[in-house]
C-alpha cells in the first residue's frame, strides 16, 4: 500500500512540474509577442511623426538650440581671452619694468686671519618701463651649482624678499645704482683660485599694483680684469686687490615678472 501510494506521489509532482513548465512557456511566448507588437507600433509612431510638419519643426528648433548654445560658449571664450589679452597689453604699456643694466665692484678688502673678501657692488638697475616703481636689490654669493638648484632664480627671490627694508623710487628712463655688499664668508675659506657668483634679485612695486611684488633675478660672475671672454679667477689671498681690477661679467637679467 505505501509502494503504491509514493508512486502514485511521484507520478502527481512530474504532472505538476509539466504543467508549471507549460504555463511558464505560455506566459514567455505571449510577453515576447506584446514586446514585438510593442516595437512594431512604437516604430511605426516614429515614421509617422518623423513625416509630421509639427515634429520636424521641433526637431529643427532642438537642432538649432543646441548649435546656438555652442556658438554663445565659443563667443564668450572668445570674449573673455581677448579680454585678457587687452588687459595685458594695457599693463605692459602703462607698468614699471626693471632690469639690472651693469655691476661693478666699488670697493674690495681681505680679511687675512678670517680669510674673508669683502666686495662692494654698484648694481646699476633701470626702468623700462612707463610707471616709477620702488625698488629693492638684495644679492648673496653662490657656489657652481646654482643653476641646477635655482635656475629661474625663485628662491634668491624669495629670501630677497624676506630681507627687504628699504626702497628707491627709480623713475623711467633714469638708471640708479645700489649699493650692495654681500657675505664673502662662502668664497675665501678657500686658497684655491676662484670665479665668485653672484646671485640676486630686484623686489619692485608700481601703481596701481602697489601691493603686488615684481621679481628680476639677476646672476653675475666676479672676476679679474680682462678684455677676453672668459672670466679670470681671483686669488684672494694675494692681498688687498683694486676695485678696477675687477670685472663682472654677464649675463644679469635671467627671469622677470
Amino acid at each position: 500500500m505505501n509502494n503504491g501510494e509514493s508512486a502514485s506521489s511521484e507520478t502527481n509532482s512530474e504532472h505538476e512540474e509539466h504543467r508549471y513548465l507549460r504555463v511558464f512557456n505560455y506566459r514567455l511566448h505571449r510577453c515576447h509577442r506584446l514586446l514585438k507588437r510593442g516595437f512594431a507600433i512604437f516604430g511605426r509612431r516614429i515614421i509617422t511623426d518623423l513625416t509630421k510638419p509639427k515634429f520636424v519643426a521641433e526637431l529643427v528648433a532642438l537642432v538649432g538650440l543646441f548649435w546656438y548654445a555652442c556658438e554663445t560658449h565659443r563667443t564668450n571664450n572668445l570674449m573673455f581671452r581677448q579680454v585678457s589679452i587687452s588687459q595685458q597689453q594695457l599693463e605692459t604699456s602703462t607698468r614699471a619694468s626693471i632690469g639690472v643694466r651693469q655691476i661693478v665692484v666699488t670697493k674690495f678688502s681681505y680679511n687675512p686671519i678670517q680669510k674673508i673678501p669683502k666686495f662692494t657692488f654698484e648694481v646699476t638697475v633701470d626702468n623700462v618701463g612707463k610707471t616709477p616703481a620702488e625698488v629693492f636689490v638684495w644679492a648673496r654669493f653662490d657656489d657652481k651649482d646654482w643653476d641646477k638648484r635655482d635656475p629661474h632664480g625663485d628662491a634668491v627671490c624669495k629670501e630677497t624678499e624676506k630681507h627687504k627694508t628699504e626702497t628707491y623710487t627709480v623713475m623711467p628712463g633714469f638708471p640708479w645704482g645700489y649699493q650692495i655688499t654681500p657675505d664673502g664668508a662662502k668664497i675665501g675659506s678657500s686658497n684655491i683660485p676662484q670665479k665668485p657668483i653672484l646671485i640676486g634679485c630686484i623686489s619692485y612695486n608700481f601703481p596701481p599694483d602697489e601691493v603686488r611684488s615684481h621679481q628680476t633675478a639677476f646672476i653675475a660672475v666676479v672676476s679679474m680684469k680682462t678684455t677676453g671672454a672668459e672670466a679670470i679667477p681671483i686669488r684672494f689671498d694675494g692681498g688687498d686687490i683694486a676695485p678696477t681690477d675687477f670685472k663682472v661679467f654677464e649675463p644679469f637679467n635671467v627671469r622677470a615678472n
